[in-house]
């Protein structure tokens, strides 16, 4: 699935922008962010060092898209 997300993210969308709006940029600026997210594990590790507890990362389609989720101790 990764791979079919990049081969999407690299081959498709870009032109597919530039036919549609004329502009490239956006697109490849979206790619960038997209690839450039961090791993869920690191998430993870940032919402310990930020004080949460309980976190936890749950995977949806396929991988594309992950829900985290976690508890904010009471100050």
């Amino acid at each position: 699935m990764r791979a079919g997300q990049w081969l999407w993210l690299t081959l498709a969308i870009p032109p597919l922008g530039l036919l549609t709006t004329g502009r490239l940029w956006p697109f490849l600026y979206l790619r960038r962010s997209i690839l450039g997210f961090l791993s869920p594990a690191e998430v993870l590790a940032k919402l310990a060092r930020a004080g949460f507890t309980e976190a936890a990362a749950a995977p949806l389609a396929a991988g594309a898209v992950t829900l985290y989720t976690a508890l904010r101790p009471s100050v």
